[in-house]
């Protein structure tokens, strides 16, 4: 069995700025508070006794730069893991775009991963599905004992998630919860075993008894 530990960058926008969606066509450094996140994630990781490795983020400067950051190390760059460029709704407001294509549509993806249709976001459904079942098997194939470190976007997180069918079934029916959101500078845990995969965690603050439990299990 294989446990790979995912993380989700840290904050791209400062406090007041205007949060908008960036994806693949928005190349956006961490800010401060994201660094500290870098910071706080590799310390989490170090003082549960992990053995790391490899680390592996996807193209964009916010995913690199936070693996630099919290293992001052250069992760492998896997443009299979890249941000899904969000089409009609990039470099907009949320509260902008659920006016145009409506709240339930955005709160839809947000919260429970459900793919918006005809809103031009690439590469398309089933391209960036088996990217990431590229990405699994490749991790699973792994001969190193270490725990491979890998960190993306949410957008990316979410087909991650949705490998683990009951998992992502709860994701759907919590229309009232976070469900399969992933906040910034959170992780997930999971497990894959004889190509299936289970997500043990989800959406957690990296705290050092949990990921030291989690791979200790």
């Amino acid at each position: 069995m294989r446990k790979v530990l995912f993380t989700r960058h840290g904050n791209t926008f400062a406090p007041g700025e205007k949060a908008v969606w960036v994806g693949l066509r928005s190349d956006l450094p961490l800010v401060a508070k994201g660094l500290d996140q870098a910071r706080l994630f590799g310390d989490a990781v170090r003082a549960a006794g992990l053995s790391v490795g490899p680390l592996r983020s996807g193209p964009l400067k916010r995913t690199r730069e936070y693996l630099r950051v919290a293992f001052d190390a250069a992760p492998e760059i896997d443009d299979r893991l890249a941000e899904i460029d969000y089409g009609k709704w990039e470099g907009r407001t949320t509260e902008d775009v659920a006016a145009e294509v409506g709240a339930e549509m955005v709160e839809a993806w947000s919260k429970r991963g459900v793919w918006p249709r005809l809103q031009g976001w690439k590469p398309d459904l089933d391209r960036l599905e088996a990217n990431i079942g590229e990405v699994i098997a490749d991790l699973a194939a792994m001969t190193e004992t270490t725990i491979p470190v890998v960190c993306t976007s949410q957008g990316i997180l979410k087909f991650v998630g949705k490998r683990d069918a009951e998992f992502h079934a709860r994701g759907l029916s919590q229309a009232d919860g976070k469900g399969m959101a992933v906040a910034t500078g959170s992780c997930c845990g999971v497990s894959i075993d004889s190509g299936r995969l289970r997500v043990d965690f989800w959406n957690e603050a990296p705290a050092p008894a949990r990921l030291k439990a989690w791979a200790e299990a």
